[in-house]
């Protein structure tokens, strides 16, 4: 009898040990996955993790993330096949939809905006925006907030709408702005597409990140990174990586940038 009930003893302590030790091992895959979410959009990336394919399209050997590829286009790439674009295996397309002139300060449409963004709707390739922006003073940057939102607002937009502010040469409007100004532009843009629930990405090279904006502040936004080598040198974490100014796609009759899109 005393057997018997050592043995009942022994085995209820074996389930609370075996219990405890499931308790602990789902303890730790929550924490585990819990920390891979916070640090996933922060951590930087492994250069070595990024391979050309045999297509000569960028891919990231990264199992926590999933990547796409896609283009950016705008009137320089002229009359688009947007279903030939599709079926080359492109899975978004940033479009550009406006810029402020480099020298004159107006403010222009992309001619091939409209014919663009419907023509890769149409053939269900995902789509984002990005404007070029010369803003020199706040009025100046309300206006091209405002005249993107009125350029975007009858389109679905499953990618973000981005900033892109950069010299178009040497005497540009752009030339006498401060670093501080240039970075609260940015900020001040994004702070109002992503109050209108767009998502957003700022975009610059290496040298525009680091040096033109102080990066440091506009990394609580993503990062579009334009970098044209075969692995990546940006400190710090980015959503999307330019990799290529010279991509051949089907449908596209020039050169198009190829991006790869990171989540």
């Amino acid at each position: 009898m005393k057997k018997k009930k050592r043995k009942n003893v022994l085995h209820r302590y074996l389930i609370l040990i075996l219990i405890f030790l499931i308790i602990v091992w789902i303890s730790i895959f929550l924490l585990f996955g819990i920390y891979r979410l916070l640090t996933k959009n922060s951590v930087l990336y492994n250069p070595d993790q990024f391979i050309v394919n045999k297509d000569g399209r960028m891919t990231f050997d990264n199992n926590l993330y999933s990547t796409k590829t896609g283009i950016d286009v705008s009137s320089f790439q002229r009359e688009i096949d947007w279903k030939q674009v599709k079926e080359s295996g492109i899975d978004f397309a940033i479009i550009r939809c406006g810029y402020r002139g480099a020298t004159e300060g107006k403010l222009h449409e992309d001619t091939m905006f409209k014919e663009n963004i419907e023509g890769a709707l149409k053939n269900n390739i995902d789509v984002g925006v990005y404007f070029y922006s010369t803003a020199t003073t706040e009025k100046e940057l309300q206006e091209e907030i405002d005249f993107v939102l009125e350029l975007i607002q009858d389109y679905s937009l499953e990618f973000p709408v981005c900033y892109d502010m950069e010299y178009f040469n040497e005497n540009d409007r752009l030339a006498s702005l401060s670093k501080e100004k240039k970075t609260q532009f940015a900020l001040d843009f994004c702070k109002a597409m992503e109050k209108e629930g767009y998502r957003t990405l700022i975009y610059g090279n290496k040298h525009w990140l680091e040096n033109e904006f102080d990066l440091e502040k506009i990394k609580k936004y993503d990062l579009w990174y334009a970098a044209y080598i075969e692995k990546p040198e940006l400190n710090a974490h980015f959503k999307m990586w330019q990799y290529s100014n010279s991509g051949q796609i089907d449908g596209i009759s020039t050169n198009v940038d190829l991006n790869l899109y990171i989540e």
